[in-house]
């Protein structure tokens, strides 16, 4: 009984941390009348260790809720067996999992090491059998009473429910495997990612290209000003020359590969995969990313990254993705621990130490291509007081002001690395796309939005959440404007080659040029929010994790009202099909053909 009433608890508390908010009661319900089944099942049937039988369902799905409530508080999403491959990443993101947990998570646990302990102490503990009149009208009752709930609420319990959830998600990832190829149209694909001539197109031809992902960097943090002192000035200085085209409504493209994705999306102009890292499971298909492209154009191309390079994958994947030189966390080189900040060493090693890369490249290349990703404003936000550039009050209080104080750190490197190009005569003739990878404070996470909220005086909104900032800086050229044509990830590549002047005749991008393209365009966000919610210059719609209309919310970005989510159905089933296509690309290998 002990088991049965605890477990129930359990999953109260399970449907409340991850914000199981439709139909609660009746999700409930089906966890509870599962339980009751196992429980009454074993009880009557069996003989032979019984107890432990039992104590390890409790144990198993308990340490399971753990793990899920930990994950969603996060990624706002339960886990899924198709994320295995992430299971060595733990190790590395060891410093956020800690943030996360809370007394109320640790219930999911708190009793298990105490039951170890009681059942060692009392070996005799004995569970009667339940009588056979008893056991077949309570299972007989239990099962009906499941299959009509399911009958009327078939998506709420699939996507909330705990045993149901994870029933389905095997079924679906075993289903995955056997899917059978189905026919793509190559040949509209590729018409419809030919470039569009427009003012601007070649204003950037032969200059060598300089591609910053930085870290977790929101466009919240553009001009922003917190205790009279600017966050990112340097960002803002290069934002208002007279060379620089600034997009400010790029909204982040990750899923499950979160800094990974973002570099996917952008050196392919794909979607990355919710049920799987990219860069993990499809380091063996084909691409022709910017760098095939770029490297068919006469370009030398390098990738710069301070991790390890099995992390992600990435030493592997970057060959796939044809560069032609790689340099990881070996290529780095450092005299006190201090200098490692994060997953690598410091920005200003990392900045400083690439520079010098760049320029024997530049020696040796008539064009060059330089990717670079930043890793200093990683959570969990610290920055040792040796490099900090930034002190603000009360900062031990509150989460927000580590972040900005780490993006200031991350602005002041990235101004010295500007300057180091000037003065190795890099920068005249280069051309520098500068953007962030994703969000760095979950306005899903109640303390992170409190924390901002607090901070900058502000509500705190998805929007905001996932909103990055795009710069091209191109010196010397008269090209300064804003644009606010929506905007992800998918669409820097073909962005960046029109104004370079180079026509992908080979591959495939399903992002479009963010100058020139006069199509509608919807950013997709498919992780941390529940798969379907976008972004375009009308609507945010954040979808239900059940898929069903009434659930959802569908805002007004004019003036923020809610509206009836059935006017965007057609908009959803395009973006599906955008998605979809993605996946098919990528899981049938076609990008070859």
């Amino acid at each position: 009984m002990y088991y049965f009433i605890v477990l129930n608890l359990k999953a109260l508390l399970f449907l409340y941390m991850t914000q199981a908010v439709h139909k609660t009661w009746i999700v409930f319900a089906v966890t509870s009348l599962i339980s009751l089944i196992y429980f009454l099942i074993s009880y009557r049937y069996l003989k032979k260790y019984k107890h432990f039988i039992v104590f390890a369902f409790y144990a198993v799905f308990s340490i399971l809720m753990f793990a899920d409530v930990l994950y969603c508080l996060y990624f706002n999403r339960l886990l899924s067996i198709t994320m295995q491959s992430q299971i060595k990443q733990l190790p590395g993101v060891g410093n956020v999992i800690s943030g996360l947990i809370n007394v109320w998570l640790l219930l999911f646990i708190i009793d298990l090491p105490l039951l170890i302990l009681y059942f060692r102490k009392n070996k005799s503990f004995k569970m009667k059998s339940l009588k056979v009149s008893h056991f077949k009208s309570s299972v007989a009752l239990s099962v009906l009473t499941i299959a009509l709930l399911f009958a009327n609420h078939s998506k709420t319990i699939r996507a909330y429910e705990f045993f149901t959830y994870h029933t389905y998600d095997i079924v679906t990832s075993i289903r995955e495997d056997e899917t059978k190829e189905a026919p793509l149209d190559i040949q509209s694909l590729i018409n419809a990612s030919k470039s569009i001539n427009g003012p601007l197109t070649s204003v950037a031809k032969d200059r060598n290209v300089i591609i910053i992902q930085i870290e977790a960097l929101q466009n919240l943090a553009i001009n922003l000003e917190i205790q009279n002192q600017e966050i990112t000035p340097n960002l803002n200085s290069l934002i208002n020359e007279t060379s620089t085209i600034y997009f400010e409504d790029i909204y982040q493209s990750v899923a499950r590969g979160n800094t990974s994705d973002a570099e996917f999306a952008m050196l392919n102009s794909l979607y990355p995969s919710t049920q799987q890292i990219v860069y993990e499971e499809a380091y063996d298909k084909d691409y022709y990313s910017l760098a095939h492209l770029l490297g068919e154009s006469g370009y030398d191309t390098s990738y710069f990254h301070a991790n390890v390079g099995d992390f992600y994958n990435r030493e592997v994947m970057t060959k796939q993705l044809g560069f032609d030189y790689f340099y990881d966390a070996d290529d780095y080189f450092y005299e006190d621990e201090r200098d490692i900040i994060s997953y690598g060493v410091n920005d200003e090693i990392f900045f400083n130490q690439s520079l010098e890369y760049i320029e024997d490249l530049d020696k040796s290349s008539p064009k060059w291509m330089s990717f670079l990703i930043s890793l200093s404003s990683h959570a969990p936000f610290v920055i040792p007081e040796k490099d900090k550039t930034l002190f603000l009050e009360n900062e031990d209080e509150n989460i927000a002001l580590h972040y900005f104080e780490s993006l200031h750190y991350m602005d002041s490197v990235l101004g010295e690395f500007i300057d180091g190009l000037k003065q190795k005569g890099l920068y005249d003739n280069s051309m520098i796309v500068i953007y962030g990878d994703h969000f760095g404070l979950n306005a899903s996470t109640q303390g992170q939005k409190e924390a901002v909220e607090e901070v900058l005086n502000i509500e705190y909104t998805v929007q905001q959440m996932t909103n990055v900032p795009l710069l091209v800086h191109m010196p010397n050229t008269n090209v300064k404007q804003t644009i606010s044509t929506i905007g992800s990830q998918v669409d820097i590549y073909p962005t960046v080659i029109n104004l370079l002047g180079i026509e992908n005749s080979k591959g495939v991008m399903l992002g479009q040029d963010l100058i020139n393209s006069k199509r509608h365009n919807s950013a997709t966000l498919q992780f941390f929010l529940p798969d379907g919610s976008y972004i375009d210059n009308q609507f945010i719609y954040v979808a239900s994790r059940d898929h069903e209309l009434d659930h959802s919310v569908l805002i007004d970005r004019n003036d923020y009202s809610i509206l009836d989510s059935s006017y965007i159905s057609n908009q959803l089933e395009i973006n599906a099909a955008r998605l979809e296509l993605s996946k098919q690309l990528i899981s049938q290998n076609k990008i070859k053909k």
